[in-house]
Order: structure tokens, then sequence, then C-alpha cells
């Protein structure tokens, strides 16, 4: 009998490092919930102060955040798959926020000009994902 009173001795809870990844990845699921919450509120009711578009380049974000997290969480090197998911969560959030950008412009929904800015940033990072992959094949 060990000092864990018969419990296998788990090196994995000994880890800072993967106590902090575990921190982490709760702080992002929080978070994550929490803007999913915030956004779904603003883009429904009498009067939204959310347009579709950035409602699915919220949750495209997200998406991101989280497999990110998870990717960081598992393994040392990112499985192709979870790549290719985050080139299409980055390109699908990036291309809704510059849509969003352009097409309202006035009115009530009325996008922040640092939509489009955020939404060519995403295009860029799934781009320079892409170049990663296509480099490490």
């Amino acid at each position: 009998m060990n000092a864990y009173g018969g419990v296998a001795n788990n090196s994995f809870n000994k880890s800072p490092a993967n106590i902090a990844k575990i921190f982490m990845l709760t702080f992002l699921s929080v978070q994550g919930v929490r803007q999913l919450i915030q956004v779904n509120g603003q883009a429904s009711g009498d009067k939204p102060t959310e347009s579709r578009a950035g409602q699915v380049s919220a949750w495209m974000t997200i998406t991101m955040t989280m497999l990110i997290g998870f990717l960081l969480y598992q393994k040392q090197s990112a499985p192709r798959v979870a790549l290719v998911a985050l080139v299409v969560a980055a390109l699908t959030s990036g291309s809704a926020l510059i849509y969003d950008y352009l097409n309202n412009k006035t009115g009530a929904l009325a996008a922040e000009k640092n939509r489009m800015w955020f939404g060519i940033a995403h295009v860029i990072f799934a781009l320079l994902t892409l170049v990663y992959m296509l480099m490490m094949a």
C-alpha cells in the first residue's frame, strides 16, 4: 500500500506543466461558454445588436481557441486533421468578420472598424497554418 491509500501513483497530477494545461483549458472553456451566451443574446431578441455573421465568427473563433487548447494539451505535435480543422475555422471566422464589416456599415448592427482587421488577421493566420502544413508534408 502506498501513501495514496492504494491508489496507483499518477505522475500526471504531479507535473506542474500538466496542471497549468488543465487550468488553461478550464479558463478557455469558461470563456468560450461566456462568449457564446453573450453573442447568442446579442444576436437574438427584438433589437439585436449582433449580426448573424458576427455570431458565426464568434462561434468559429471559440471553436478554434478550444481546438488549439486541446492540441496543446494532447501532444507535442499537432495531428494533420486538427490543423485542417484549424485552417477551416480560421478562414470561416475571418471571412465572416470581413463580410460583416463590409455589409453592415450603417444601422443598428453597424460593425466596428476593427472587425475587418481581425478578419484579415484570421485569414492570414489560416494561410500561415496552411503554409506550415505544406512545408511539413
